[in-house]
């Protein structure tokens, strides 16, 4: 591929979590493309996700920050745009690029999307071909212009519904089945076969995160009494779990999850052969990987009395651990890399893609990985009152590092902390209860980067949907 740019495509497949891949040998099989893939590409067996939120992992990957440097914590947060690299890729190599996802965090609530040429964000609203929507149109446009707009639409009834119910927030809840990967890889498809040059792009997929509905065809069990759990829950789902109970209901919506895995991994099938289809497969770097993972009822290694609800709060396994498949261009043999890798060195893997150095690793040269998060944050006002702030409230750390065939993670939690021995995505054990004084030493040493460039003012739609995502408000 020597002397031509490759093509750069991200596949950021949310809230999945490495424990349940039948990648990783889970015993269902949930993700048999994600495996055929890595026949020919590098399986990173041991890859850790920077924090366990959207806002803050999608902003080191996409900055080469650690969390505690870049210090987006919150979902309305700014990156500015010199430190993305996406905003890189178009300026200094000449990349077309674009954003595909229906994630609610990085396409409307912070600013992610703004470093890509092209989005295509979320379709609570309407299906594409349904008529015009305000989104189709700038911020805060008018009701005139809109209906000026609409009355000029090929769909013009259509449209001028959509609009009603747009104004009316009558769909502002997700709708699984408009926001399933396949109908974001078609859009991406779209854009890319219009593309002269290089393109660069990133597809988040929200098949599996909450609320947990796969479409009929990946369904594991046909059982109507595992299918009502989900009107158990009401919004946000780690509230409810806090103030009422309901672990039981909790625990029991894995087996939800795993079909909701199947159905991404079905959508990664279709994006992978497309792109062969279309040629455009030889000569892509793709990554493949998770933004974080997910808990269902599990006790915290470090602080054991705290049970874990989604990634609300927390620094377990389930939640840091994700799948990590790279196809390097014009790679045709597997490999795999048992050293602990970060998906922090994003940004790196895709410069020295560029300058066409052999197969660039994911494993830091440090040799440490670390994952933090700051969920939930002072002063903890989302918690509800009935429980004790102190158990929930971040930082959260980890440090991992490579010991013999395993690999060891340090972790802390205020004044709690733990040492886990990892020898797999299934397999850890708490091996010591005493404070790792290494993840202060190590976390001491990070400086504020400078990069975040304030906050956006979501309106009340926006919040309605991240509270319809489970996160607490």
């Amino acid at each position: 591929m020597s002397g031509e740019q490759p093509n750069i495509l991200l596949v950021v497949l949310d809230s999945l979590r490495a424990k349940n891949t039948s990648l990783h040998d889970y015993p269902i099989e949930t993700t048999p493309n994600l495996t055929s893939f890595a026949e020919n590409a590098t399986k990173y067996t041991q890859a850790r996700a920077p924090g366990i939120h959207s806002i803050a992992s999608h902003t080191s990957i996409f900055s080469g920050y650690h969390v505690e440097e870049h210090k987006l914590f919150e979902h309305e947060s700014k990156l500015n745009e010199d430190n993305s690299i996406w905003s890189q890729l178009a300026r200094e190599y000449g990349y077309s690029t674009g954003l595909f996802s229906p994630n609610v965090v990085v396409t409307e609530a912070s600013n992610l999307a703004d470093h890509f040429q092209h989005t295509v964000g979320p379709k609570r609203f309407t299906h594409p071909e349904s008529g015009l929507t305000l989104r189709d149109l700038e911020d805060e446009v008018s009701t005139s212009k809109f209906i000026k707009n609409a009355l000029k639409h090929q769909k013009p009834v259509r449209s001028l519904l959509n609009g009603i119910q747009y104004k009316l927030k009558q769909n502002s809840s997700q709708n699984p089945e408009a926001e399933r990967g396949e109908v974001y890889i078609s859009e991406f498809f779209k854009w890319q076969e219009a593309q002269k040059g290089p393109w660069a792009a990133c597809i988040n997929l929200m098949d599996a995160h909450y609320p947990y509905v796969a479409q009929p065809e990946f369904r594991l069990y046909e059982d109507e009494q595992l299918r009502s759990l989900g009107g158990y829950f009401e919004s946000p789902m780690s509230r409810q779990v806090l103030s009422e109970g309901g672990w039981w209901a909790l625990t029991t919506l894995e087996n939800l999850y795993d079909e909701c895995i199947r159905q991404v991994d079905a959508a990664i099938n279709t994006l992978l052969e497309t792109l062969k289809k279309n040629d455009q497969y030889d000569d892509t770097l793709i990554v493949v990987t998770s933004d974080h993972g997910e808990a269902f009822g599990e006790f915290s290694q470090v602080s054991p009395s705290v049970r874990l609800c989604d990634h609300s709060w927390g620094i377990h396994e389930v939640q840091t651990h994700v799948p990590l498949v790279v196809k390097h261009p014009s790679q045709t043999e597997n490999e795999r890399i048992d050293e602990p890798a970060s998906l922090t060195e994003f940004p790196t893997v895709v410069r020295e893609s560029i300058a066409d150095n052999d197969s660039p690793s994911f494993v830091p040269e440090s040799q440490q990985v670390l994952t933090s998060t700051y969920r939930v944050p002072e002063p903890g006002d989302t918690l509800p009152e009935t429980v004790n702030k102190e158990d929930y409230l971040g930082p959260w750390r980890a440090v991992y590092e490579a010991k013999d065939t395993s690999v060891t993670k340090y972790s802390t939690h205020r004044e709690d902390g733990a040492i886990v021995t990892i020898d797999s995505a299934r397999e850890y054990h708490t091996t010591s209860r005493e404070y790792p004084s290494q993840v202060d030493e190590t976390f001491a040493k990070l400086n504020d980067s400078g990069v975040k460039s304030g906050l956006n003012d979501p309106d009340d739609d926006i919040e309605d949907r991240l509270e319809a995502l489970g996160y607490m408000r």
